[in-house]
């Protein structure tokens, strides 16, 4: 089943230059880094009349050894006026899994799988729980391996300070 992209993501750097195009742009950055790993992951933001969503790639540096080195992190951002702070929570929190797998369809192939990190608990006394089985299954059905609280550090600190707008 081919997943249809509902929004056109545009990807940038944290200095505003454009990337033109994420495939090529990631493809790149793997084949000169090939011991590094893409990690991809969504949150959201909500405001008064519309939720903004933040999608970040995260490049993360590692040598031969598998030790890591920081990271490169490029973003898209949009505002989504259909909802707002009075919409469903449910649809707000799928959407996060929507848009993070268009990322993933966005980068496409580039030799190495990306993971996925979602802003969904893995505590079942939180809320985002309600969604943990459903965002992960989906995600691992797409052909990646994919992650939640508290192991999706790329949503819940990097996207979630993109979508606050402290980068």
């Amino acid at each position: 089943m081919e997943h249809e992209v509902k929004h056109k993501l545009s990807f940038q750097k944290y200095d505003g230059s454009k990337i033109e195009n994420v495939h090529e742009y990631v493809k790149q950055w793997v084949k000169e880094n090939p011991f590094g790993n893409v990690i991809i992951g969504c949150d959201s933001q909500e405001h008064a009349r519309y939720i903004k969503y933040a999608v970040t790639i995260v490049m993360h540096f590692r040598d031969e050894t598998g030790q890591g080195h920081g990271g490169h992190v490029i973003y898209a951002t949009f505002q989504d006026h259909s909802k707002n702070m009075k919409s469903d929570i449910y649809t707000k929190l799928w959407a996060e899994t929507e848009v993070t797998m268009e990322a993933a369809k966005a980068v496409g192939d580039i030799g190495k799988k990306p993971s996925i990190h979602l802003d969904y608990n893995s505590d079942e006394n939180q809320y985002s729980h309600v969604l943990y089985n459903a965002g992960l299954g989906f995600c691992k059905s797409m052909g990646y391996e994919a992650f939640g609280k508290p192991y999706a550090w790329v949503a819940t600190a990097t996207a979630d300070r993109v979508a606050k707008g402290k980068y």
